[in-house]
């Protein structure tokens, strides 16, 4: 009887945690040629960015994956960062992927001039 009261129980505050996670609403790049940066801002809101927070972006070429980087925490409603990548070339599509420590993730991609 215990074991079961418990297994419920812990089922029910995996449910309720999952309930709060959420991927990004957005992802925005823009890139710089004259610098070979790619901006990233990340919407994501979050009422505390020390526990929910986007804490991976996965950053593709032409489909395949060149980096992926662990940002510093993000505000309450955004991150932004800013990502050298020197080897792309016009007509390379570059894809950023927001992961959010809590579940969800969004994609997003950009043609280089």
């Amino acid at each position: 009887m215990k074991r079961t009261f418990f297994l419920v129980l812990a089922v029910f505050f995996i449910f309720c945690a999952s309930a709060y996670a959420h991927p990004p609403k957005e992802v925005i790049l823009s890139y710089d040629a004259s610098s070979r940066t790619l901006a990233v801002e990340v919407i994501h809101s979050s009422s505390d960015p020390n526990r929910h927070h986007i804490n991976r972006l996965a950053v593709s070429v032409n489909g395949h994956v060149i980096l992926e980087k662990m940002p510093n925490r993000q505000n309450n409603t955004r991150l932004n960062v800013e990502i050298p990548i020197p080897h792309v070339r016009s007509g390379d599509t570059v894809e950023v992927t927001a992961f959010c420590n809590r579940g969800g993730e969004m994609s997003k991609g950009i043609l280089i001039p």
